[in-house]
């Protein structure tokens, strides 16, 4: 297949950025950088993981400044219940 600039013409201008697992480091090193850069992001957050009940409120900030928190399995059960063709 040739990937040219034509064949990615359609998929400029958007990018997701996701952080697994709601470290300590994401909160103190990759929050400040978003901001600055006005990007956002979303961030799995393991519950029970990582102490993000003490941060709880640092989450809530992170939320509120337009982030998305989302729950982050321990296992990825979930992924067991497709099939490629489901998805």
């Amino acid at each position: 297949m040739n990937y040219d600039k034509d064949y990615w013409a359609p998929f400029t201008g958007a990018v997701s950025l996701t952080f697994d697992d709601g470290t300590e480091n994401q909160l103190q090193k990759a929050v400040p950088l978003l901001g600055q850069y006005d990007l956002k992001a979303t961030f799995y957050v393991q519950p029970n993981g990582n102490n993000w009940q003490e941060k709880y409120s640092l989450w809530k900030k992170v939320a509120e400044s337009g982030h998305e928190i989302c729950n982050h399995t321990i296992e990825h059960l979930c992924s067991k219940n497709y099939s490629d063709k489901g998805f």
